[in-house]
């Protein structure tokens, strides 16, 4: 289990990278600007773009910093314990490598046409990681009270 300055570090990153990914997607893919010579489609769109690449790097962070003892921890606990461990995390692990990858290749590749699919790509990813998060979030509830119950029914009690 994580830390509690930890949990609310990786939240807080990941709820910037979320909001301003989501932000300067909705500027970029849904907005059009009246000026048929303009470079961007709403003025918020470049702060969102920088803000979301300046984010980035602590989401990074804050994952790999929990990595070894929750992500790792957690699938080493549940190959000991089966059904201890939450199908969210194994999705957010999936997630994670192809979603810096995609960021990453928008940022360094040339062609336009394989930066749009680059973009395209870590859009779904980020879409998927954002909500696979939140669900794990909340699944982490639903989580301690079944231990709760298994261990009140194994004679161990609520906190023991």
């Amino acid at each position: 289990m994580m830390g509690l300055f930890r949990s609310r570090f990786l939240r807080a990153a990941e709820l910037w990278v979320m909001l301003t990914g989501i932000g300067y997607a909705v500027c970029r893919h849904l907005l059009r600007s009246e000026d048929p010579y303009a470079v961007v489609n709403h003025p918020a769109q470049p702060h969102l773009q920088h803000l979301h690449v300046l984010g980035a790097p602590l989401l990074v962070f804050a994952v790999g910093w929990i990595w070894e003892e929750h992500v790792v921890g957690g699938i080493r606990r549940s190959a000991r314990e089966p059904g201890t461990g939450r199908r969210s995390g194994w999705g957010l692990a999936a997630l994670f490598f192809p979603l810096i990858l995609s960021g990453t290749l928008i940022q360094v590749l040339v062609d336009e046409s394989w930066r749009t699919n680059a973009g395209w790509m870590h859009l779904a990813f980020g879409l998927a990681w954002s909500g696979v998060f939140i669900v794990h979030g909340f699944a982490r509830f639903r989580g301690r009270s079944r231990v709760k119950r298994r261990r009140v029914r194994s004679g161990r009690g609520p906190g023991g």
